[in-house]
Parts: structure tokens; sequence; C-alpha cells
């Protein structure tokens, strides 16, 4: 309908009219740049379908986590500006998809991963000769599976809110088998439509049976809770988050996507700190699993593990601690007023203003902080275990062993100062020593010498620190808890944008 006769507009023509429109574009020099390097050609104007397929491809982001409205445009009696308009909001469509809508350092400020190359104007040159909303958004989003997947779960979401009446759960005391309840039939209904409970056979059923409890605790594992069974007020308080919700917030996770650099180190660690997991990949493909405690936030005791990538460095058996001035003065300190034996019962050795002194010499409660230090010896006593992995970051974070192997059964593990405690140090140890060429023999005497020992690292392996709160798995879908409130920050970012 809106067809030009010609095929092109002069430099002068095109540069007078985008700039004049500029108060109506995104981004006027994107515009500019893209008719530059094809010399005034008008790249839409030879397919009559092409604005229903542009509909086609806005209506589809909102499958990819963005929001249609900001690309939709209404057509004039203005052919140039029809066409300019269209360049517009498709290089800002393009740009959203593959780059994301906000600067990942507006939420995590210690970010550091390389940024994508920008081939967004060249390549929607090439892509103008063929407009579909497959090719667009298998060229213009993260290559990343996880990408895909989230944005596959977006779409099932979606469907069960337009045909699923979520309702509030109201129980006043934990259900168990055996318990009747006239909710049950609708959690039945409910664990059913999310996958967490196979049969619908006895979906009418008010009691409270194994089949229930299974779904239950299918349920309870998705979303980061103890997996009892029971029926309580966490895994109430999860049923009844709004689906709705549940969709914003895998749309956040896709915009986490969006930042990430075209591809990782095909030799990592990944660590994801909202599931409290490392996942160890050799050739990009997995290797093992293992669970993590990562920092801490209590109120205004905030010690994150940062968003951070670096290069593995070092591996130290039976390592120093030298105690950070912050656990020193918060958590150590008290524990000596208390009662100075502390540090001799846990091998630590206390220097200070330069002197190693008799930790029964000091008033510990009028001891100025700046002046001490205390570092624990090696030993089965040290907070960082038998090893410690160094990768290269401006905060002293590392990835260490504990002694305290039991906080590794607790569904919240976020109890640490910043470093990430290992569930199997040993495990990660092995791998990263099998790559320098170190066998299991060899390995195996260096954590029975019970001596302390560095090893610097050739192989080329890097630690990525992630914060997705949902995330894939063996097509299973997972809810985890914003523990550092980022989350809270990106989806405003969003909600502006």
């Amino acid at each position: 309908m809106f067809l030009l006769c010609t095929s092109s507009f002069s430099k002068s023509l095109y540069e007078e009219k985008v700039i004049s429109k500029k108060g109506f574009l995104y981004d006027y020099k994107r515009v500019l740049k893209l008719y530059s390097k094809v010399n005034g050609e008008l790249i839409w104007n030879k397919d009559s379908s092409i604005y229903d397929k542009y509909r086609d491809i806005v209506e589809e982001s909102f499958f990819y986590g963005l929001n249609p409205e900001k690309y939709r445009i209404s057509l004039t009696e203005d052919v140039i500006l029809n066409e300019i308009l269209l360049t517009d909001r498709l290089l800002q469509l393009a740009y959203d998809s593959f780059f994301g809508r906000v600067n990942p350092k507006d939420v995590y400020e210690t970010w550091n991963y390389p940024k994508k190359k920008d081939f967004i104007v060249e390549d929607l040159i090439q892509f103008s000769r063929d407009l579909d909303k497959n090719n667009f958004y298998s060229k213009f989003s993260p290559s990343y599976p996880q990408f895909h997947a989230l944005s596959e779960k977006f779409r099932g979401y979606y469907n069960l809110i337009r045909n699923f009446n979520q309702r509030a759960i109201k129980i006043r005391k934990p259900l168990r088998i055996g318990d009747r309840h006239p909710d049950i039939p609708y959690i039945r209904e409910l664990l059913y439509l999310l996958g967490d409970l196979e049969s619908i056979d006895s979906l009418e059923k008010a009691e409270f049976d194994t089949e229930l409890e299974a779904g239950i605790k299918n349920f309870q594992r998705r979303h980061g809770l103890k997996t009892d069974g029971i029926l309580g007020k966490e895994t109430v308080l999860e049923l009844n988050y709004p689906l709705v919700e549940r969709l914003i917030d895998i749309a956040i996770n896709m915009e986490k996507f969006r930042w990430l650099p075209e591809s990782l180190n095909p030799n990592r660690i990944e660590i994801n700190i909202p599931s409290f997991s490392l996942e160890f990949y050799k050739e990009d493909k997995l290797q093992f699993r293992m669970r993590t405690i990562v920092g801490k936030k209590e109120g205004d005791d905030f010690r994150a593990t940062f968003i951070y990538s670096g290069r593995v460095k070092e591996v130290e058996f039976y390592p120093f601690w030298y105690v950070p001035d912050k656990i020193k003065v918060k958590d150590l300190l008290p524990k000596i007023r208390k009662n100075a034996s502390y540090l001799e019962k846990n091998n630590f050795i206390v220097i200070y203003g330069g002197k190693h002194i008799s930790p029964y010499s000091l008033n510990w409660y009028t001891v100025d902080p700046q002046n001490l230090k205390l570092i624990q010896l090696p030993g089965e006593k040290n907070s960082l275990g038998k090893v410690k992995i160094v990768f290269e970051n401006p905060f002293d974070i590392y990835l260490h062993d504990t002694p305290y192997k039991e906080l590794f059964e607790k569904e919240n593990r976020a109890s640490s100062s910043g470093c990430i405690r290992l569930e199997n140090a040993q495990l990660l140890t092995e791998a990263l020593l099998e790559e320098e060429g170190y066998d299991q023999s060899r390995v195996d005497s260096l954590f029975s010498s019970k001596e302390n020992r560095k090893i610097k690292l050739k192989s080329n392996f890097t630690v990525y620190t992630f914060y997705n709160t949902v995330l894939i798995k063996d097509r299973i879908i997972y809810f985890y808890k914003d523990i550092y409130g980022y989350d809270k920050i990106l989806k405003s970012k969003l909600l502006k944008g």
C-alpha cells in the first residue's frame, strides 16, 4: 500500500528526513549509519507484505521477554517516513534482543564480562532480504541453549495463565499424608499443570496421599525449599506466588543472557549464586555439579559473592587463612572478647603492631583493630579446609574447602563472607590438576601430606559467577530466591524502559 516507486533516495534527502524526524526515533544516528552503508537505497519497499511480517516479529518479541508496545509503528501517508520508522524500530528491537535493554553494570557494579561485538546494522541489512520472525530471533538473540529454553518456558507459563484461574490457597496449619482439606483438589490441579504431579486420575480427591506428597516434593525441589513433602507455610507461599510474576521472573533472567559474551570459555567453572551450585565444564561438556555456600546478606550485613569472571591461577593445599578486616571486626572480635582461648583452640596466631604476641597479653576490649592481624594456621580446624582455589579478581574472593560439611545440608546457603565454599573441593582440585598432568596418586599425596603447597596453573580455566534466579535443567524449570535483591533492581529498570 505504501510502496515507493523509487528504490533509493539521495543522501541529502534521507539525512534531512531522518534528522527532521529524530524526535520520533530511538536512535537516528544508527538509522543514518544503515542508509549510508546502502547508499541511500530503500531496503523495505520491495516486499508488499513487509509490514505484516514486521508485525509478526513485534508480536513474537513478547515470547522473548520483550515489550511489543515499544516497537509498534503507525503507518503514515509519508512512504519515506514509514521506511525510516520501520528501520529505526527494527534496529531497536535487534539491539534490545541481542544486547539487552539494561546495562549490566547498573545492576552488578562488579560486572567485567567481555562485551559482544556490534554488527547489528550490517546484519540487519543482510536480514532485509529475508524478513521472517524465526530468522530474526535466531539471528538477534543470544545463542545459549538456556536462553531459548527459558523462552520456551515463558510461552508455556503464558498459556497456563490464559487457561488457568489461579487463586489463593488458605490453610491454617501444615498438611501431611492423611489430612483432608477443601483446597487439595485445586492444589492437585495446579501441581499437575506445573508438571510436578504426574497423574490426573485423582484431581478431585480431597485427601493428602502419597501421590500428592511426591508432587509437593517435586515443587519444593524446583523452588529451593526443604523437600519434606509437607504443605507448610513456605510451600504455600510459593504456590500462591502469582503466575504472572513467574512470567516476569523468566523474562528478567532472559535479559541476563543477553549481557553475556558470544560464548564462554569451553573450560570453565560456573557458579550460580541463587541456586548455591557449581558446574565444572571441560570442552563445553558438563563433568559434574556440586553444592556451594556463597556470600550472605543479613539486613545491613551484606557480604556478596561478586558477579565476576576470571582465570583460575593457583591451587593451594593446606592454606593459611589471613583473616579479612571485616570478618576480624564483625565475627571474630566478639568471640575473642568472650573467651581469648578461642584463638588458641582454633590455631590462630596474633600479630599486633607488627609483632607476634600471645593472645592473652592483649586487652581485647581496647585493642586497635587496625594494628591487629589474625592468621589461622593450616590444619583440621582451618576455615579454608584442605585446599583453596584462586582465580583472578580484585576482591580477594576465592573457592575453598571447609571443615563444616553439615552446612551443605541447608536449603539457604548464603552464609559466607563472599568466598565460595565447596561441597567437594577435592573433586574440583583433582579435575584442575589433571589438566596439569597430575595423576590420582600424586594428588592424593598432596592431600595426605598436610603441608602447605602452592601450585600455579598453566591450563586455561575460567571462573564465572552468575546470578540466575530461573534455570532450566533437564527441561525442568527451577526458581530461586532473589537473595541479594538484584532482580528487584533489574525489574524496576526493565519496567521503566
